[in-house]
């Protein structure tokens, strides 16, 4: 490699000095080749009009063009040739093109782009294109031809990036989608960047404790958290009349704010039915879910908002939050029952996978692992459980777990029967006593509350627990 390195070289220093001294001869020749030689010419189209030692009476018409000359400078001006200097620009090019060469062998004919133009032109190929891969390479995210990984960018080239990124342009603007598939995409990937967090980091601890530093990372980040979020609700087309639990909806968010964003959440709502009756309330949001206490019946109409408050690190000015206001809508009809509102489904074959359903624990948080589900067919139908463990005949304890298809749930645990009992004080610290038998029966409140299941399960099964010393308890 030693070799072509070298030879690259050569090549590259003897294109620079050939197209440079044609670059100068051009440039001469534009500038020198024509001289005046005593003439007295028209400063348009170069007609003579006599010599400069004698020159014609002053003002003179230029028989040629009609150009009326008034001053003796006019009549000495130096004439400038236009092709030199058009054939000098393509010769500059391609000598600075030279120059590059050993540069261009080891990163390609695209590190020939300025860094601010690779930022404006990823729309045009999105970040999977060709000017994307570029901006991954100097990113240190995938490798330059000679097989190396390098971050070419700085600190501030990273910033003036994420700036761009988060106004979008002309090209694309912010969610639309081309701006999600270039711009979106990159910017989740500068998040994923450890060396690029680090940096921040450093700004962060090491700049002013108020304000950010001008054009750096912390100002970028900052002005990241301005980008809209896009969101889409999921919801229930209908609720059960006789449900002790209150409507439940889901958000889900797509946003592209700094992995190190703090956000908060609010959900304010007014619901009315065909009768002209009206509920409103603000909704507990946690997790991207939001419960909305309706209490109204019928084909019912919720309006709500959704805002999302994100706290800036260190904001240049006022306010030191960015706030997004998101107004969704959604429609539901009330029945009388869960089984109106979700299907109950029984088969003895999902009995039998969930009687070997693997549970773990995490100190005293119980889990419930589903892999022998995958693939069964049964990922839509909702599980929703009471839950009691036995060991010799007498209750344990008692609890509830909940999931759809491949979610798994978490086992919540309500007090042991006797919380001073050897077993119980085991129990509790995460470990289970020899015999120990977990029954789960279906709840039919619970099909409802989950968003994404098409049926709900009823039926009941025993697992049995083998060890009191393992992670996995069946």
């Amino acid at each position: 490699m030693g070799t072509s390195v070298q030879l690259i070289d050569v090549v590259s220093w003897s294109m620079v000095i050939d197209l440079a001294l044609a670059a100068m001869a051009l440039a001469w020749l534009a500038f020198f080749g024509d001289k005046p030689r005593g003439k007295a010419r028209c400063p348009k189209c170069w007609y003579e009009l006599g010599r400069l030692d004698s020159p014609p009476a002053l003002p003179v018409t230029c028989p040629e063009c009609g150009k009326k000359v008034h001053a003796p400078r006019q009549l000495r001006r130096r004439r400038i040739k236009r092709w030199p200097v058009l054939a000098a620009i393509p010769v500059a090019i391609t000598a600075w093109i030279g120059w590059k060469l050993p540069e261009i062998d080891e990163r390609g004919w695209l590190w020939l782009l300025p860094n601010r133009a690779v930022f404006e032109l990823l729309p045009v190929t999105g970040y999977r294109g060709e000017i994307g891969d570029e901006l991954q390479r100097r990113l240190g995210k995938s490798p330059w031809p000679i097989a190396s990984i390098q971050q070419t960018l700085t600190d501030d080239d990273v910033a003036a990036f994420i700036r761009r990124a988060s106004r979008g342009n002309i090209f694309a603007r912010p969610t639309e989608l081309g701006w999600r598939l270039s711009y979106g995409d990159a910017i989740l990937d500068v998040w994923g960047s450890d060396r690029i967090l680090n940096s921040f980091k450093m700004e962060l601890l090491d700049g002013p404790l108020d304000t950010a530093r001008k054009g750096g990372l912390v100002e970028a980040f900052d002005l990241a958290t301005t980008i809209p979020p896009l969101i889409s609700v999921r919801h229930r087309d209908r609720w059960p009349d006789d449900s002790p639990r209150p409507y439940k909806i889901a958000f889900d968010i797509a946003h592209w704010w700094p992995i190190s964003s703090d956000i908060s959440a609010t959900v304010e709502w007014t619901a009315r039915n065909e009768r002209g009756e009206t509920s409103r309330g603000d909704g507990l949001y946690k997790e991207g879910e939001a419960i909305l206490d309706v209490r109204l019946s019928g084909d019912i109409t919720i309006d709500g908002m959704l805002t999302l408050s994100i706290t800036r690190l260190k904001p240049p000015i006022e306010p030191d939050v960015s706030v997004h206001k998101i107004p969704f809508r959604v429609t539901y009809a009330t029945v009388p029952s869960a089984a109106d509102a979700v299907p109950r489904f029984a088969d003895p074959k999902l009995d039998l996978l969930l009687a070997q359903l693997n549970i773990y624990f995490d100190g005293p948080i119980w889990r419930v692992r589903v892999d022998v589900l995958r693939g069964s067919g049964y990922e839509d139908v909702a599980i929703g459980a009471k839950v009691v463990a036995r060991w010799r005949g007498d209750v344990l304890a008692e609890g509830s777990v909940e999931w759809t298809g491949l979610g798994g749930g978490e086992i919540h645990w309500r007090a042991p029967r006797d919380p001073k009992a050897v077993e119980s004080l085991w129990f509790i610290r995460g470990m289970v006593p020899p015999g120990v038998t977990i029954t789960f029966t279906s709840d039919p409140d619970a099909g409802p509350y989950q968003l994404n299941a098409t049926r709900a399960w009823v039926g009941e099964v025993t697992i049995p627990v083998a060890t009191s010393s393992d992670t996995y308890i069946r």
